[in-house]
């Protein structure tokens, strides 16, 4: 994974949680996760390549945070290595 090489588990994670958990948008996540300036216009760039890597993309923005905690709700795969990626 190139993203984690570069930047660790913990800020990989953060970017992960981020995005899944708080819903915050890409150039908020690079500008307060991975301190990096993230213009108005093309701005985000970085963060949404470590979203890509895990297949993440715009639809699952937020989607932990509507999560109400039924088991059986179930997640596309790539949501689930998220997951286990942000657990292990």
């Amino acid at each position: 994974m190139k993203y984690l090489n570069k930047y660790g588990k913990r800020i990989v994670s953060d970017v992960l949680k981020a995005y899944l958990i708080d819903g915050l948008s890409h150039r908020k996540i690079q500008e307060r996760i991975l301190n990096m300036e993230a213009p108005a216009r093309g701005g985000g760039f970085e963060a949404m390549n470590i979203l890509h890597e895990f297949g993440i993309t715009g639809e699952y923005k937020g989607i932990l945070k509507r999560f109400n905690g039924n088991i059986n709700n179930k997640f596309p795969e790539c949501i689930n290595q998220a997951i286990n990626f942000i657990e292990s």
